[in-house]
């Protein structure tokens, strides 16, 4: 059975250098990639705009929340549209998924329901104070993937 692996990718320097890594992976080792985008569903950002102040039930705002949910899928496709043009002439077997959910969720799930042995992921480059208070995704990742995790760390200046 052909090596699979999963690449976290969200149009970020950091996540475009993951996945010409995980491309010259893939061709060393006659695997597969999966590029995954997760968009973020509109309502975890219900907090920003005063949760107890928002009626998430009423019809006007699922209307609003729809259109709103669709722009995030159109970017979430735009993103893919970009690791497609970079895995175009790559010779590597891939294919492309978006998924609504927590990122951080989402790419440990996907990882383990695709049997990936190896997820590759950019790293922000958060401090250690932001990193305390914010997390980071690939921090959790990292300590919850069913598989191994390449993170891919550029410095600041990623």
């Amino acid at each position: 059975m052909k090596q699979s692996f999963l690449v976290a990718f969200d149009g970020s320097n950091w996540s475009r250098e993951a996945l010409r890594k995980a491309i010259t992976w893939a061709r060393l080792n006659d695997a597969s990639l999966t590029v995954l985008s997760v968009v973020e569903p509109v309502t975890s950002f219900a907090g920003l705009v005063g949760e107890s102040r928002v009626d998430w039930s009423e019809g006007s705002v699922q209307d609003l929340t729809h259109d709103i949910q669709d722009q995030f899928n159109e970017w979430g496709q735009a993103i893919l549209a970009q690791a497609e043009e970079i895995l175009e002439s790559s010779g590597v077997t891939f294919h492309l998924r978006m998924e609504v959910g927590s990122p951080r969720l989402t790419i440990c799930d996907v990882a383990k329901e695709e049997g990936s042995e190896l997820i590759f992921i950019g790293s922000r480059g958060l401090g250690p104070v932001k990193r305390i208070f914010l997390g980071s995704v690939s921090d959790y990742v990292i300590h919850h993937a069913p598989c191994s995790v390449f993170v891919l760390h550029l410095g600041d200046s990623g």
